[in-house]
């Protein structure tokens, strides 16, 4: 990859430690995040309401 950098934002389950989805991109923006956000809620059976813990990072705050 020499000097191009890739991000990756994976979301984990933290009661058994799996990784429910990840993206990878070339910025940390709010695209990144959020494909790998919506993601993970695809991967929940209907009904739970899951906690979204996180590192605070603007890509986090940003309300859509």
């Amino acid at each position: 990859m020499g000097e191009n950098r890739l991000y990756l934002s994976p979301i984990l389950d933290l009661c058994n430690r799996e990784i429910l989805a990840y993206s990878v991109g070339r910025s940390p923006n709010l695209d990144l995040t959020h494909s790998s956000l919506q993601a993970a809620f695809a991967t929940l059976e209907p009904g739970p309401h899951p906690l979204v813990h996180s590192d605070q990072g603007f890509q986090y705050q940003h309300k859509t």
